[in-house]
This record gives structure tokens, C-alpha cells and sequence, in this order.
């Protein structure tokens, strides 16, 4: 059987991520693109010393919202877990 890839992606007519799943990855790349492109801005010469710190302070705005999120995901994990093993709350 001949493999179909859609946007580089395996298009094998099974179901490897969920929707949900294919939605956080996708939000977690699109974060990680975001920073890199603000990194390299902030090294910039040519910007002047308040540029820079305006955009290392939005690389550390985006870096906590990644790691509030990513904690979000844990607890909200936990609480499913906790809610299939007593039953629901």
C-alpha cells in the first residue's frame, strides 16, 4: 500500500495523534518558531539597547506563557487521571 503524505505529514488512513493532540503540537511549534524569530531580533546591533530589551522581555513573556501552559496540561492531566480512578467528582 502506498503511503500519502499530507504537508509532510503521514497520511496512512490511521489515527496517530488525536485532534487535541495534533492542536497542542502544533501551538507548541508555532510557540518555539515565535521565540527563535524574537531571539535572533534581540541580538540585533543595529537595534537600539531599548529595542533589544523590549524584545528579550517578550522572549521572557513567551517563555513563562509556555511554562504556565505546560503546567496547565500536567494539572489538567492529573485531574482526568484522578477523575477515572475515584470515579468523578
Amino acid at each position: 500500500m502506498e503511503k500519502i503524505r499530507w504537508k509532510g505529514e503521514l497520511g496512512d488512513g490511521q489515527v496517530h495523534m488525536t485532534a487535541r493532540e495534533y492542536c497542542e503540537h502544533k501551538v507548541a511549534e508555532d510557540h518555539e518558531a515565535k521565540r527563535q524569530i524574537l531571539r535572533k531580533l534581540s541580538g540585533n546591533p543595529i537595534l537600539t539597547d531599548e529595542v533589544r530589551n523590549a524584545v528579550r522581555y517578550a522572549v521572557n513573556i513567551l517563555d513563562d506563557n509556555i511554562w504556565l501552559r505546560k503546567q496547565y496540561m500536567d494539572l489538567k492531566q492529573m485531574y482526568e487521571s484522578y477523575k477515572k480512578r475515584h470515579g468523578g467528582i
